[in-house]
């Protein structure tokens, strides 16, 4: 068995060097962090988006944007503070209707790199696989030994691409501008 482990260890390897992403950090690379948005633009740049918002009156909403226009956001509020404010004038399946000069601020997230999810998704399968091999060392069956590894890859690759997804995020704030008419 251990011929068979070090076959695997060494196949392992072999795959993980081939399809490893070089990963070179780009120097021009714009840094999203806060931004200032006009009234009427900030419809184009938060539609499909899942955000957070502070209205002027320092209301809290929270909830996707569905629809938008020059002057309003149309969106499912999830959550609202103080939470008087949602009943008023509510729409079906707590829909509401936003004029955009009325919002302040607006946070939301961003996916960021692929490349970050796929590196960690490599090195948690070789990493899972690896740790496997080892550990499954005294399994006397070659279809159990191999299942083992095989599962055991699949898990710290799927873990290693999650965790990049989150790592990957990037957090913005909007700051609203009102337009003066």
């Amino acid at each position: 068995m251990r011929q068979g482990m070090l076959v695997t260890l060494s196949f392992m390897l072999a795959m993980f060097t081939m399809f490893t992403p070089s990963v070179v950090p780009a120097q021009d690379a714009p840094f999203i962090g806060g931004l200032q948005v006009s009234s009427d633009a900030l419809g184009a740049v938060v539609l499909g988006q899942k955000i957070q918002l502070m209205m002027r009156d320092g209301t809290y909403v929270e909830g996707k944007v569905l629809r938008t226009s020059q002057n309003e956001i149309h969106m499912h509020v999830k959550k609202s503070v103080p939470k008087e404010w949602l009943s008023q004038g509510q729409l079906p399946g707590n829909e509401r209707s936003l004029r955009t000069s009325d919002v302040a601020v607006v946070h939301m997230q961003k996916d960021g790199l692929f490349v970050i999810p796929a590196a960690l998704g490599v090195i948690g399968g070789y990493l899972g696989g690896a740790g496997a091999a080892c550990a499954a060392d005294r399994v006397h069956s070659q279809s159990a030994y191999f299942g083992i590894v095989f599962v055991s890859a699949a898990a710290g690759a799927t873990a290693g691409v999650i965790l990049g997804r989150k790592a990957a995020q990037q957090a913005i704030t909007i700051s609203v501008v009102p337009v003066n008419r």
